[in-house]
């Protein structure tokens, strides 16, 4: 399983969105549903201010196996996601990582 980041601007932000929340498609030879594979393989979107970050971008992870990324990768950065390397990246997840672990912890302090 890999994890990558992108980040992404926001003059591209709705053109991403739309690749992202995509509704499924009818093949038109086969007559079968086509699922949206962002959907079906789900992601993370958080704004960087959300996370303290001071870079005016959205992130989105997603963790899929490689070849979800080389079937789908490209039609995310044609829109202007831009996938993140390195340091600037494990920043990015740990701080993800972070609020989705106080999200989790919050809504056990409700029902613990």
């Amino acid at each position: 399983m890999a994890i990558h980041i992108y980040a992404v601007e926001s003059k591209d932000i709705s053109k991403v969105k739309n690749i992202l929340d995509a509704q499924d498609t009818k093949d038109p030879k086969t007559g079968q549903w086509v699922q949206n594979p962002f959907k079906s393989q789900g992601y993370i979107m958080r704004d960087a201010a959300a996370l303290g970050l001071p870079k005016p971008a959205t992130y989105i992870l997603i963790k899929a196996e490689d070849s979800f990324f080389k079937a789908n990768e490209k039609k995310l950065t044609d829109a202007g996601a831009k996938l993140m390397k390195d340091k600037e990246s494990a920043e990015v997840q740990k701080k993800i990582d972070e609020l989705e672990n106080a999200a989790i912890e919050g809504i056990g302090s409700i029902f613990g």
